[in-house]
Formats: structure tokens, sequence, C-alpha cells
């Protein structure tokens, strides 16, 4: 990801990454079929969470375009509303979501529909940590750039100081989380200092996917008294200010650098 992405492409980093309008409306919702579903005829957890984390890869491409598109209007220094600007933001990612949905179905052979009523289920019954942290993370995206309401309640009425105060708390949180799962897998595996093999890195990120967002959240709870709806929606208040964009930019640094060192990016 570049480092000259915006608060979107690189809040992509620190909130996981998007899913979209489709998955946010259908995953927020029960199944509108009211006949008994069949484990046997749906597709697996993992199956669900598999087409999940390959939209997350290619969404991260498409938050880095909206984003680098973002910084080059303010370089040129046009004034352009906060409101208009959140507006086309939306419209773009909704429209990139949704072509990429169509790509990764059409690409993995499978049925659209079949995709959503599995991946329903398997919330509806908490098959799988992994899927529900993903899900949840998309969730949080798509709130984030204002495709939802933001939390319900009164938000705290931070400065821009003291919300990078705990966007650092919270990304730093990020990297903490990840450091302990690798310092876990490498004890267990008996690879405590070694390369990582391809099954420990698949397990490390799994392990990722499943508990940063408990991770992090306890964080701004205990930290702050807030939970991640808040945090997602005081960061769309400040998402078009450059003092923050900096501060996520530099964060969003730190942590790769970090990665690269555990050796898991």
């Amino acid at each position: 990801m570049s480092v000259k992405s915006s608060t979107i492409a690189i809040g992509a980093t620190a909130i996981a990454l998007a899913a979209g309008a489709y998955f946010y409306a259908s995953s927020s919702s029960s199944s509108s079929s009211d006949e008994p579903i069949s484990e046997e005829d749906l597709m697996s957890a993992e199956e669900c969470a598999k087409l999940f984390s390959i939209m997350i890869q290619k969404m991260k491409l498409q938050l880095n375009k909206l984003g680098q598109m973002i910084q080059q209007i303010q370089a040129s220094g046009q004034q352009i509303p906060q409101e208009q600007l959140q507006a086309w933001l939306l419209s773009e990612y909704e429209k990139g979501v949704m072509s990429t949905q169509k790509e990764v179905v059409e690409a993995e052979d499978v049925d659209e529909d079949d995709w959503q009523t599995s991946t329903l289920y398997h919330l509806k019954n908490n098959s799988s940590e992994t899927l529900s942290a993903m899900v949840k993370e998309f969730k949080l995206m798509y709130r984030q750039i204002g495709g939802s309401p933001p939390a319900e309640g009164n938000l705290p009425n931070w400065s821009i100081d003291e919300f990078i105060g705990v966007l650092e708390v919270y990304m730093r949180s990020m990297t903490t989380c990840m450091t302990q799962i690798v310092s876990t897998v490498r004890k267990e595996s008996g690879n405590v200092d070694g390369k990582l093999e391809d099954k420990q890195l698949m397990e490390i990120r799994g392990a990722f996917q499943a508990s940063a967002d408990k991770f992090s959240n306890k964080v701004l709870q205990e930290g702050y008294g807030i939970d991640q709806d808040v945090f997602a929606s005081i960061m769309q208040k400040f998402q078009t200010e450059k003092r923050v964009n900096d501060c996520l930019t530099a964060l969003a640094e730190e942590q790769n650098r970090a990665f690269k060192e555990m050796g898991v990016a």
C-alpha cells in the first residue's frame, strides 16, 4: 500500500478492509426466505471466508487508487466541501465493491446468491470466528466512509490532537496483537527465529483476522470508553483533515516495518 494514501486507504490497514453495500446490508438482516436451509446445500464457512479474503485484497487496490485521487485533488488546492467529497468517495467505493464482487464470483466460479445465503447462515450460527470478524470489519469500513448512519448516542467532542492520540494507540494496538500472535505461533511450532513457513503464516493471518478486532476494541473500551463503531464514526468526522492523513501515513509506515520485521508482510 502506498504511504501517500488518504485516510480511507490507510484506514483500511487500521480497521481491515471494505466489503461494501451489498454485504453490509445483507449481513445485517436475516434471510428473506422462511424455508429451512440444509447446511449440506451451502458453501462452507471456510469457502465464504476465502472469498471475503480475496475481496479484501482487491479492495486494497481500489481504496489506494481513491486515496491517491483525493490527495491529488487536495494538492491542487481545490476547495471541495467535505459533504461533496464524501458523497463522491462513497459512490466510487460502492461501484468498486460491486464490480470487484462480480469479478470474484466469476473467477472463483461460485453463485453470488449462494455466497450470500451461506454467509448469512454461518453468521447466524456462529460457524466461524474468522468469517464473522471479516464481515464485521467490512461493515466498519463501509461505515467509516459514510455508508451507514454513525454510531448512536453522543460522540466524544475530541479535538484533532485528541483524536490523533487515540489513533496512535489504536494502530499500535494492532501491531501489538500481531506481535503476540507471531510469538505464540513460533513457540508452539518450535520455529523461534527462523523464516516462517507458509502453514505458519496462514495460521498467523487467520488468528490475527479473528482476534485483532476484539483486541483493539478492548483497548478502545478500557482506554477511552468507546467501541469500534464510535471510533469509526469519529474517523469519518476527521477523514479529510490533512494532519490526520499525515498521522495515518506515518503510522502505516511504522506498522508495515514492524510486520516486515516479524516476517508477516
